[in-house]
């Protein structure tokens, strides 16, 4: 299911090549005076001044040329665009639009700690004089604001510092920059920004950060079916076809060819060629794909690679599961284990809206996508494709025992049931339990879902999740 989002519609920003005068314009140009600060907001100090901690944002410098995980965001009337060049970030705003928050720069989640001391600073300078309000921020509603200020920006680039301390923790909370309103002043206006920080002494960088960079060439590390299409990217700024090879486990090249460019991947923030290796066919363990100074991870060309696709897939059910510990050697690696989400369940009762008295054990089954919801209607169709996936290999008399007693990783096997309806009856229990209570109206109907008040910060683990379980939905599913 979706996050909620503010009441304003937002449209993406394309990420366009601008910012042509965004180092400098006339300082002496007449420009109407920004608004004035409005009160009760803090001020940054400008100038010179040294990193307080660790950084919370990742892709804080843009030395690559991309701006994920940030966003842009404008909600009519205002228009603009943004683009990473030159190392900075720069929106180039051509109407600022009725509200400060018609034009958005973001990057989220941030989990801000209770009682820790914070460092938000970072480089800006605009085109003409305007201001810009960054600010720390719930992710979904009540949209509490933690930490803001209002910044005077000119044609200089400036350091603007500022420390506050969180009262309260917030494990969803984003860094909003505000550009529109007027807070854009005269538009059109190109405002550029570089080195965002938001530094905490106490933070540990997270390992995906620090752990060693994925090589520039990149491959479907499983590997290649020989006759079909075998495509890899290699991540690089340059804009001319790229020499590369094939080299097999001994290092001997077997294939050599000319990259493709491509330009910007927006999908993974990257600047990237394309490699088609498609004519090469022959079956090996090992190979390697070789571009200037960086090769590959090891990879197979191969007609048995995806044989167990489709236990691993069905694996995705055991994960998803709610009120149950997710375990070794089930979860397939001991990164994957945590403790049973949302134990609460066992009991949850009837909101006044409801119109009903009694409570329900609404435990077990599946969460939903993204969040910690738990929904009748995406389970039942769900739960249909595992029992039709069943019915249909039967039917066809083949491959059914791969999904029989077993051979899924899953607590139950070995019960003398297939697994594939063990998973599936998980699921099923929990819609039993989701229907109105005999004697009672509308007794056998189901409810339709049940939830957290409000949607869970992404990314939060189901037992890490601490918001409190909303009462089954009062719309009901046949």
């Amino acid at each position: 299911m979706r996050q909620p989002s503010p009441a304003s519609p937002r449209l993406a920003l394309p990420a366009l090549a601008l910012c042509a005068g965004c180092a400098g314009a006339d300082p002496g140009a007449a420009t109407p005076a920004p608004a004035a600060v409005p009160p009760g907001i803090a001020q940054m100090t400008a100038g010179a001044s040294s990193a307080e901690g660790n950084n919370l944002l990742a892709n804080a410098a843009f030395d690559e040329g991309t701006m994920l995980p940030w966003s842009a965001d404008v909600s009519s009337p205002a228009a603009g665009e943004a683009a990473v060049v030159g190392g900075e970030l720069c929106v180039k705003i051509q109407k600022g639009g009725a509200n400060p928050y018609d034009i958005v720069l973001r990057q989220r989640p941030l989990a801000i700690e209770a009682g820790h001391r914070y460092q938000v600073r970072f480089k800006a300078h605009a085109t003409q004089p305007v201001r810009i309000r960054p600010k720390i921020a719930q992710v979904s509603a009540p949209y509490t604001e933690r930490w803001s200020a209002v910044v005077p920006l000119s044609a200089a680039s400036q350091t603007f510092t500022a420390t506050f301390d969180a009262a309260a923790a917030e494990p969803g909370a984003e860094l909003v920059v505000h550009f529109g309103g007027e807070l854009a002043g005269a538009a059109p206006v190109t405002v550029c920004l570089d080195d965002l920080e938001v530094n905490d002494p106490k933070f540990q960088i997270p390992a995906e950060r620090s752990a060693k960079p994925l090589t520039a060439v990149r491959v479907n590390q499983l590997g290649y079916l020989p006759g079909y299409h075998k495509l890899a990217t290699v991540k690089t700024p340059a804009q001319a076809p790229l020499d590369w090879q094939i080299v097999d486990a001994s290092g001997k090249a077997v294939q050599s060819g000319k990259s493709r460019p491509f330009g910007e991947d927006r999908a993974a923030g990257e600047l990237v060629q394309q490699i088609d290796f498609s004519p090469f066919q022959t079956p090996g363990r090992g190979y390697k794909l070789v571009v200037g100074k960086d090769e590959s991870l090891p990879f197979d060309i191969a007609d048995d690679l995806y044989q167990k696709l489709k236990v691993d897939a069905l694996g995705f059910f055991y994960h998803q599961r709610a009120g149950i510990e997710i375990a070794m050697p089930f979860a397939g690696d001991a990164s994957r284990t945590r403790p049973a989400g949302h134990p609460g369940d066992r009991s949850v009762a009837c909101g006044p809206e409801a119109k009903c008295s009694y409570s329900l054990d609404v435990s077990g089954g599946w969460y939903d996508a993204g969040d910690h919801g738990k929904y009748v209607v995406n389970g039942g169709i769900s739960l249909w494709l595992l029992q039709n996936e069943y019915e249909r290999a039967r039917a066809f008399g083949r491959h059914a025992d791969d999904l029989g007693d077993g051979k899924l990783p899953i607590p139950e096997g070995k019960n003398g049931k297939p697994d594939l309806l063990d998973e599936a009856r998980w699921e099923m229990e929990w819609m039993l339990r989701m229907q109105v209570p005999e004697g009672r109206p509308l007794a056998g109907m189901a409810h339709h879902a049940v939830h957290d008040d409000t949607w869970s910060p992404i990314p939060t683990r189901p037992d890490q999740d601490r918001l409190p379980t909303r009462p089954p939905s009062t719309r009901f599913s046949g």
